[in-house]
């Protein structure tokens, strides 16, 4: 369970709680998952856990790179749009 309930009916984070937001987050989640694994004394019980975190953890990673590629692709699409629409304007006022 991630969250108890108090005395006063508030719910509160039980320790060890990462709030999940952005693709960094859950890297880290899978960081801390692994390392718990490695630390305990059975690890080698656990190595089809730490293949398949790692595998979500490459796959975080590459839709974190897509994103960024996908914001400098739009961000030279909005500058092509304003020179774009720079030049028309420039072409309408010689008319």
């Amino acid at each position: 369970m991630d969250t108890t309930e108090s005395e006063t009916g508030k719910k509160k984070r039980v320790s060890g709680w990462l709030s999940i937001k952005s693709p960094d987050d859950v890297e880290k989640a899978i960081t801390r998952a692994i390392n718990k694994i490695l630390a305990s004394s059975d690890c080698i019980n656990h190595v089809g856990k730490i293949a398949s975190l790692a595998n979500a953890w490459v796959n975080v990673r590459r839709l974190a790179i897509d994103a960024e590629e996908v914001r400098g692709i739009k961000d030279r699409l909005t500058k092509l749009e304003e020179d774009l629409t720079k030049r028309v304007s420039k072409l309408e006022g010689t008319k």
